[in-house]
């Protein structure tokens, strides 16, 4: 607590910056479920963009458990897990692949207590930690590109974008003295992040078009209604 001498007041700040990023980032995700929620649909989000950017957060937060670090440094990691598989499950329970919703849920749930029991090597642990920043730049690339062949961004969340980039340029703040690769890796994150914001405003008269992509989940067919 004595913040006039040595780096007392420099970690005091980036603890409490963590903090505010962990607590941040339990809402980054909660207005892109609304807009799922209100219009029943995930139509224009790319299914393989999401399970990525759920990769990339998984192996951040099981390494950073794995070393027994504090959870302030890899506590957003956790809530955006936690957000992005349920983003996935809302994906697949608004397509024609709804019964696979409570398979995949099922499986992160068996991962994420075989990462606590240890039973996953620390070397795969590591390995995807290593590249995690790799899989969220290419995550958001395939989101991209989705928007620029569909030209519309689908049901995106806009505030959810906003509060994405927000996070990603706090952390670069807590982890400035990261290696420069790894700051420059950052950085493109952060332009991804722009880009997709940017094709908010060029598509944003644009309607939703029928998906164009492989990896995109299809739309679920709404029900007839029985002739009374």
């Amino acid at each position: 607590m004595d913040f006039f001498k040595s780096n007392c007041a420099k970690i005091a700040f980036t603890r409490l910056f963590s903090v505010m990023i962990t607590a941040a980032s339990t809402l980054v995700y909660f207005p892109q479920f609304a807009k799922i929620l209100n219009t029943r649909s995930a139509q224009g989000i790319s299914l393989l963009s999401v399970f990525l950017g759920l990769l990339g957060s998984a192996g951040t937060a099981a390494y950073g458990f794995h070393r027994g670090t504090t959870f302030s440094k890899y506590g957003d990691s956790v809530f955006l897990f936690i957000q992005q598989m349920l983003l996935f499950t809302l994906i697949l329970h608004y397509s024609t692949h709804s019964p696979f919703a409570f398979a995949f849920i099922a499986a992160c749930w068996a991962t994420m207590f075989a990462v606590i029991g240890s039973y996953i090597p620390a070397v795969v642990l590591k390995g995807i930690f290593k590249y995690s920043i790799h899989i969220v730049i290419l995550a958001k690339l395939i989101q991209g590109r989705l928007n620029f062949r569909n030209k519309s961004t689908g049901q995106l969340s806009l505030t959810s974008m906003f509060l994405v980039i927000f996070a990603d340029m706090a952390r670069c703040v807590t982890k400035r003295n990261e290696s420069l690769e790894m700051i420059s890796l950052r950085g493109i994150s952060i332009a991804m992040s722009l880009i997709i914001l940017w094709q908010f405003r060029i598509y944003r008269q644009k309607p939703v078009p029928e998906l164009k992509a492989s990896d995109e989940a299809p739309k679920k067919p709404e029900r007839r209604r029985k002739s009374e």
